[in-house]
């Protein structure tokens, strides 16, 4: 059997640039290139709340129903992709009301700690989806506070406000298969073997990114090669919990097997699946400092790679994919001063 040697492409997944590896004291690495094209949309934020505003504008006084406004606009540029699971509430409101002023708009109305005071759209309740460049306009009634309790003090008050909504970031991640054979003929013709791959991901605010690790770029059938993969929070706001809800490797056919597990995962196929592992002490994707541990990957690879003995392609490459699913939280702050009643 023809031994195999494989060339990752290493990538972090940002906005598209090109690199090309640099493999040092490794057979072959005098005769193959391997250019890598990172392809990302550039996109983070999908959502974001803009036009935040009071009415009236700058001041109200005690007791006096005001009204807030806002636009939760998608900035998904992918016609086929829906952004769902969208709601908006107000958070924190000191003293403020629901629009007949009988509840404290602090009050929680459900375990979750839903405020009461929410738009007619777009609430834990009754949650939108939103389609590329789509905007939700959200109309909250609210009732300025009493007098008494501000102790009829002009007094300015914040209304912190949060978005939230769940997606799902892809990435696919190019690892490129060479012959043994193919490689010695190249260096006993001088020649040298280009090849170009490309990294892609999906928009989002969740950017995953893989890693090799021990054992350098290249491998054999008898070598095992080592990846990781962890997550990176690119945008403005952070996953609710700064956890992920579940994480996903493929292998494609052919490749190989992956070996073993890390804490958390299973094998289910050719997959590698977060599960949290031990129901009574379970781990979790959490992001510390923006970004999760790396999780160590271990590829096998298959012996018949590169087809049938005796009939073998030089090279061949293949695709593997990772994607994650979580909810993301962006949140805003708006001001109003309440002033003490008029003499």
């Amino acid at each position: 059997m023809r031994s195999l040697i494989i060339v990752a492409s290493l990538a972090l997944v940002l906005i598209s640039a090109g690199c090309v590896s640099q493999l040092t004291d490794v057979f072959g690495s005098d005769v193959i290139d391997i250019s890598r094209i990172d392809q990302s949309p550039g996109l983070n934020d999908l959502v974001s709340l803009e036009s935040a505003r009071f009415l009236p504008e700058k001041n109200a006084y005690p007791e006096q129903e005001i009204r807030f406004f806002a636009n939760i606009v998608s900035h998904e540029t992918d016609p086929g992709v829906t952004l769902d699971g969208v709601y908006f509430e107000v958070y924190d409101a000191t003293q403020f009301k629901n629009e007949d002023g009988t509840v404290l708009c602090n009050s929680d109305v459900d375990p979750r700690g839903i405020t009461t005071c929410q738009a007619d759209v777009c609430t834990f309740g009754k949650m939108c989806d939103l389609s590329a460049g789509e905007t939700q306009t959200l109309d909250i009634k609210l009732r300025a506070p009493l007098s008494r309790e501000l102790a009829n003090v002009r007094t300015p008050i914040s209304l912190n406000y949060r978005v939230r909504y769940h997606h799902t970031s892809i990435s696919n991640y190019n690892v490129v298969v060479v012959s043994r054979d193919e490689i010695l003929r190249l260096q006993q013709e001088g020649k040298k073997l280009s090849q170009t791959v490309y990294h892609v991901s999906n928009a989002g605010p969740i950017q995953l990114v893989f890693e090799e690790t021990a054992g350098g770029a290249f491998g054999t059938p008898e070598r095992t090669m080592f990846l990781s993969i962890k997550a990176i929070n690119l945008g403005n706001g952070a996953p609710v919990g700064n956890k992920l809800t579940s994480l996903k490797v493929t292998l494609p056919p052919g490749l190989g097997v992956i070996e073993d597990a890390p804490d958390g995962f299973v094998f289910n196929g050719n997959e590698l699946i977060f599960t949290g592992g031990d129901p009574s002490d379970p781990e979790e994707l959490k992001l510390i400092k923006q970004e999760t541990i790396p999780y160590q990957i271990k590829i096998k690879v298959d012996s018949g790679a590169l087809g049938l003995s005796g009939s073998e392609a030089p090279l061949r490459t293949f695709l593997l994919s990772a994607e994650t699913t979580y909810e993301y939280e962006l949140r805003g702050s708006s001001s109003i001063e309440i002033l003490p009643e008029p003499a």
